[in-house]
């Protein structure tokens, strides 16, 4: 079960547990992954300037968080390679997307991400929401002009509101356009292109160093993992996975509070 070529983790709910820290046993267990030559992609929601938060680990994580599906796949990166792919979601698009949910909730924070570059929202951002977005107040846009062009990527969240009711409206309205994904306990809406898909990311990446999507095995929690789950050869769910995964996925491991990733490595997959 060892001949993996190489191997992509989710970041939220799969290698950081739910106080937001990557565990020790996870954090040997990627290095041991490193030593022995497997390439290591990142799949994650987040620009990669937040892979990983000074609170989520101290360590120097330069080995794994140069390669990767950003955005839920609207950014890829492997700098090693000086490789940078982008597909954004259309200017018209963003608009149409960012007037409907203002329309439909307008207590509801929008923001607006493009590539390294900015961020916009809507309503203010406190200074800990800047340092949790990983952005300075400098390099926030305004949001009226930030809603006329072209982005990497639109969330959209409320505290305390169950956003299901709008998100099978979007999907009415915009699913042949973009895709939609209702996260975080049906609280938050993400966008991005038609075309950004985590696993069409991550199989240009994989092209460029001749790896065969049979021989990757992949780590994750969400809805947003599924086409990864689909289409590569091997998929790994974590206990805490939506049940909607664990039954597509090859494996169910332990969950993210009890050093699954390890785990997996270890004792499922033999690799470490």
């Amino acid at each position: 079960m060892s001949d993996f070529s190489a191997i992509v983790f989710d970041i939220d709910g799969t290698l950081l547990n739910s106080q937001g820290r990557l565990l020790d046993a996870n954090l040997l267990a990627l290095r041991e992954c490193h030593r022995k030559g497997i390439i290591l992609y990142i799949a994650t929601a987040r620009p990669q300037r937040l892979v990983f938060r000074t609170t989520e680990t101290a360590e120097d994580m330069d080995f794994l968080i140069k390669k990767g599906a950003f955005y839920n796949g609207a950014v890829a990166v492997d700098e090693s390679l000086d490789y940078y792919g982008h597909w954004p979601m259309p200017a018209e698009l963003v608009y149409a997307v960012t007037g409907y949910l203002a329309d439909a909730e307008p207590d509801l924070q929008i923001a607006i991400q493009y590539k390294e570059d900015y961020h916009s929202f809507i309503l203010p951002a406190s200074d800990s929401d800047l340092v949790s977005w990983g952005f300075t107040r400098d390099e926030l846009l305004p949001f009226s002009v930030a809603c006329q062009r072209e982005c990497s990527k639109i969330v959209a969240w409320h505290s305390t509101k169950d956003m299901t009711h709008v998100y099978h409206d979007l999907i009415r309205q915009y699913s042949d356009k973009t895709n939609i994904y209702l996260t975080d306990s049906r609280q938050c809406l993400q966008f991005v292109s038609s075309e950004a898909t985590k696993e069409n990311a991550l199989l240009k990446l994989l092209s460029l160093r001749g790896i065969d999507s049979k021989d990757v095995v992949v780590f994750g929690d969400d809805m947003p993992d599924e086409g990864m789950f689909r289409t590569f050869g091997c998929s790994v769910a974590m206990a805490n996975a939506k049940a909607a995964l664990r039954e597509i996925a090859t494996y169910v491991t332990l969950s993210n509070d009890e050093d699954g990733v390890a785990f997996a490595l270890e004792k499922i997959l033999s690799i470490i």
